[in-house]
């Protein structure tokens, strides 16, 4: 589980701190890993208690059979600190001159951070209407209204908004946290298989924009399984985004019961309409 979960926190740890992930953020993770790491080494004699608390909440998170970017919203404070006490002391070290240098450089960093948080605030409320992000819910939530019954359920990333917009009962199609188990991350697809049996869906809809952990373990499910998604005409989606897919959910399929329940689908191949 170790193995599994370290790769995963460093590359959450990014997006929880500053709100994406690339390679600077992750340069950025590796160097407070860095200076937490010997800032609690520094901090052991001072406060004990604090680097005890953090080892064993890290072994708590690295051994807990699953993984959730909010678990770190308890340690990134406490790492932060330990990179101010590490920076502080090498600072201490340096000449006058250097130590100057540093801190304006630091200093410049943090106001040009400063600034880009106040432009995404700046333009979220400006023009938060005509991003993307808005343009596209809207889009997805109309062809909705207007495509499916009353009684349909759509499976979404967004199935929450999509809900109250629409009134049509949603689900996400991201693992959440239904047992205490590693079956997502071992099993992704006999875990889907499970989920789709036990609470079928309608309808899948696919948004590049926000495609979300499922999407590639919902491919990889189509493909072992052909006819569980079958894509809607495009002519019944015109004018649409080319980032939105449509697909029809055919859970009644002998492929995904056995897939379900571990088994290797038997099923001739078959040119299907799978997703992109």
């Amino acid at each position: 589980m170790v193995s599994r979960a370290l790769p995963w926190y460093l590359q959450l740890y990014g997006v929880v701190l500053i709100g994406w992930s690339s390679g600077k953020t992750y340069a950025l993770v590796v160097a407070a890993v860095m200076l937490g790491t010997a800032g609690l080494v520094l901090l052991a004699r001072r406060v004990p208690e604090l680097l005890a608390g953090i080892v064993a909440t890290i072994g708590v998170l690295l051994v807990w059979p699953y993984i959730q970017d909010r678990f770190l919203t308890p340690i990134i404070p406490i790492v932060g600190l330990a990179v101010a006490y590490a920076a502080q002391r090498a600072l201490v070290l340096l000449p006058r001159a250097a130590r100057g240098t540093v801190l304006a450089v630091a200093a410049l960093v943090g106001l040009v951070v400063l600034q880009s948080n106040l432009r995404s605030r700046h333009d979220a409320v400006t023009h938060g209407t005509t991003s993307k992000f808005a343009l596209e819910s809207a889009e997805i939530a109309e062809w909705i209204r207007s495509n499916t019954r009353p009684d349909e359920r759509i499976l979404a990333n967004e199935g929450a908004a999509l809900f109250l917009r629409t009134g049509r009962r949603t689900a996400t199609p991201d693992p959440e946290e239904p047992a205490l188990s590693i079956t997502p991350v071992e099993r992704p697809l006999g875990f889907f298989a499970k989920r789709l049996l036990a609470d079928p869906a309608d309808l899948f809809v696919l948004w590049d924009f926000m495609p979300g952990a499922s999407r590639d373990w919902m491919i990889r499910l189509s493909q072992q399984c052909p006819g569980l998604l079958v894509r809607v005409p495009a002519d019944s989606t015109a004018g649409s985004s080319s980032a939105i897919h449509y697909f029809h959910l055919h859970t009644d399929l002998p492929c995904l019961t056995q897939i379900a329940g571990g088994l290797p689908p038997i099923v001739p191949r078959q040119p299907d309409v799978t997703p992109p």
